[in-house]
């Protein structure tokens, strides 16, 4: 069945709102508020919903949303999971930016507003806000955007990330075949892997209802985790090599990954841990040699500030070294005795330099 209804605006929409819902009814009239509530921001609003053929009385409940302009319009048709309903968004947004919101989770006052601000005015290709995260009625903990774990997985949560349409569309959106419950970390580590600009905004955002695979079982999704970084792992290495400390980040990202993947084998999911242990493995071997070339390389940095060092030791000795010859040879008495004893004295230093900077250059 496939229960369809489209406003056509006469301009086209500066944001694209897409929530994608199944049997979500008791939650989307606080999603579908929270966006209405904002439309006297001064922006033109898309909320596109798109609906999996709910059996919960969503249909109609959409439509009768469509009659009183709460929302621009709808789909409701079987659809292949979450980002397979994405797609299906981003493939009917009109907006020049868009972004997700899931039927169980809220915009706070202001926020589309102040994610959308950045871009429209051409400071930023896609922005990161701060969701935060309602557990059981309490509001627990704030997702900061954290773009330092683009690679590895999500760099915000996916509904404070408002991006360029035309972007989202030429990257071909959700691979939700390759990755069905990380999608989203994926669709992000393609934008970090592009010149794009991002900007994180200030503020609280988003309210996220804590749930989904994805946020409460981790472990069971370890072997998505795993190929996301293999995925990517020539883009890991470039951020090791130019920011030195992404390479605690990584190698302690390395660790929990195959720790997951000992938990996973604890559960029997039935995955080939030993393939992707094997490619954690991999990635750890290359993390190791590169920090064996950076003690290296910082080893012989060290070497040559030392050998530099004890060249101009060696200058200044050498000057002291004749001055107190001289003033030993045109002085008398006890004045002639005090700078023979000074200019031995420089002498051993000069040999002791000597011996030191021939240590260092062999050494190097």
């Amino acid at each position: 069945m496939n229960n369809s209804t489209e406003h056509i605006p006469a301009n086209l929409p500066d944001v694209t709102i897409v929530t994608v819902c199944y049997n979500a009814l008791a939650h989307l009239d606080g999603c579908i508020a929270s966006v209405v509530n904002q439309r006297d921001s001064g922006l033109h609003i898309e909320h596109l919903v798109i609906d999996g053929n709910s059996t919960d009385g969503t249909q109609a409940y959409l439509q009768q949303s469509v009659e009183r302009g709460h929302i621009t319009s709808y789909i409701s048709e079987p659809d292949d999971g979450l980002y397979d309903a994405m797609n299906k968004g981003i493939a009917l947004a009109k907006g020049k930016i868009i972004a997700f919101l899931n039927a169980d989770d809220e915009f706070l006052p202001g926020a589309i507003a102040a994610l959308s601000a950045p871009i429209l005015e051409g400071n930023a290709d896609y922005t990161m806000g701060t969701a935060r995260v309602l557990d059981n009625g309490e509001f627990t903990v704030r997702l900061w955007p954290d773009p330092d774990n683009a690679f590895m997985g999500a760099f915000c949560c996916h509904q404070t990330l408002f991006c360029k349409t035309d972007i989202i569309q030429n990257l071909g959106g959700f691979e939700g075949e390759t990755f069905p419950v990380i999608a989203d970390g994926d669709l992000m580590a393609k934008l970090a892997a592009h010149p794009y600009k991002p900007a994180s905004v200030t503020g609280d955002h988003v309210i996220f209802r804590k749930g989904g695979c994805s946020t409460d079982c981790v472990v069971t999704v370890a072997d998505q985790y795993v190929l996301l970084t293999e995925k990517y792992w020539p883009y890991l290495m470039m951020k090791v090599i130019q920011y030195p400390h992404m390479y605690q980040r990584v190698k302690y990202n390395l660790q929990d990954q195959i720790i997951r993947l000992k938990q996973c084998a604890t559960l029997h999911r039935g995955i080939d841990t030993i393939t992707l242990r094997g490619k954690l493995l991999r990635m750890q071997y290359d993390l190791m040699q590169f920090e064996k070339t950076e003690i290296l390389s910082r080893e012989i940095r060290q070497q040559q500030t030392r050998g530099a060092e004890l060249q101009q030791k060696r200058n200044e000795l050498k000057k002291d070294y004749f001055r107190y010859r001289l003033l030993s040879k045109i002085c008398w008495g006890n004045k002639r005795n005090y700078y023979k004893q000074k200019k031995y004295a420089v002498k051993q230093q000069l040999k002791c330099c000597l011996a030191e900077q021939h240590n260092t250059s062999h050494n190097h």
